[in-house]
């Protein structure tokens, strides 16, 4: 349940919008609620007929070589086979699929992404979506700043900051809560988390 949080979905709503094609980045300290608008401009493009792939970083595979990167394109991986060879060997060997031995070539890996993701939005609208960016591997982060970010878009990227709920917003959300301590339990509750919906 989004409580409040108007300014930011209508910044969202935007972004999505048929007109646009742009990337935003989702900023503010943790339990903040970045993750809910993530979710919820999952769930408004999907119902908007857009196809969404998404990734949420893990710090238990962060160490793990392009693991964040297929998660993402695991749905696209039958469509592999229209990729140009360099690009296919390329990707294929970093998720351990290929035949060869050498290490991927990350600029091949990178217009790999930027063609299967071209490919996937010729016939509807794209949203990749990345969820806790912070704990992708390395590899895929490389890949996915080159692959995703082609000269078309702009090369600065729109931040959306979240902050803290204002105080009747997460009174609202408290009292949302089965079982929400009452009075003093209350208030204290309220005070401690200033705002931040998980603290």
């Amino acid at each position: 349940m989004v409580i409040g949080r108007q300014e930011e979905r209508a910044f969202i709503a935007e972004a999505l919008s048929p007109r646009a094609a742009s990337s935003v980045l989702i900023l503010g300290e943790a339990g903040v609620g970045k993750t809910l608008l993530l979710d919820t401009a999952v769930e408004e493009a999907g119902r908007a007929g857009a196809r969404v792939l998404r990734v949420r970083g893990n710090a238990a595979e962060s160490e793990l070589a392009f693991a964040g990167l297929h998660q993402l394109l695991l749905p696209l991986l039958d469509d592999t086979g229209a990729l140009p060879s360099r690009q296919r060997a390329a990707l294929l060997a970093a998720f351990g699929l290929g035949d060869d031995p050498a290490p991927p070539d990350l600029m091949m890996m990178s217009l790999a992404v930027l063609t299967l993701t071209s490919q996937a939005a010729s016939t509807a609208r794209l949203l990749l979506a990345v969820d806790d960016a912070q704990w992708l591997d390395r590899g895929s982060c490389q890949v996915l700043g080159r692959g995703c970010r082609p000269d078309w878009l702009d090369a600065a990227v729109p931040e959306l900051v979240v902050r803290p709920l204002p105080p009747a917003e997460a009174e609202e959300l408290l009292a949302a809560q089965p079982g929400a301590p009452v009075g003093a339990a209350r208030r204290h509750l309220l005070d401690t988390a200033a705002g931040n919906p998980l603290a």
